[in-house]
């Protein structure tokens, strides 16, 4: 497998109705997260995206609570674009799982905090094997 460019992106499957975000390991501000989300706010496809899976891994959050609600301001600016039925967000320590809780209770829809691939899998309950799953979200 080729090596990918250590940066924080995306990914959408418009046949599967299906989006990938990635935020890269480290350290992370309001910056380098509402930069993706900005891009992703902004792609015609966005309204296609019915199940993502948000991969925050290895993340240490550093913003403060004022700036986080700045956060939820440019994501209540595009409800109306928010089809999501199903969201997953991975995670695998405290903090992660803590900031993954705090955007659950703040937002809409059918979102579940995982702790591994496989409960983000049956969580989405996407068309496609555990190991195609796998693969698409490997951007």
């Amino acid at each position: 497998m080729s090596e990918k460019e250590e940066k924080d992106r995306y990914f959408i499957y418009n046949e599967l109705n299906f989006g990938v975000l990635k935020l890269t390991p480290g350290k992370k501000g309001l910056n380098e997260i509402s930069e993706v989300l900005q891009a992703i706010l902004d792609d015609d496809d966005t309204r296609l995206i019915h199940f993502m899976l948000i991969d925050i891994r290895n993340c240490k959050f550093t913003f403060k609570l004022k700036e986080t609600f700045r956060f939820l301001d440019l994501i209540g600016k595009y409800r109306h674009l928010n089809n999501r039925k199903r969201i997953a967000y991975l995670v695998n320590s405290p903090i992660e799982t803590a900031f993954a809780h705090f955007f659950i209770k703040q937002l809409e829809g059918q979102r579940r905090v995982c702790s591994t691939m496989e409960k983000a899998y049956e969580h989405l309950n996407l068309n496609v094997s555990f190991q195609e799953f796998n693969k698409l979200s490997d951007i």
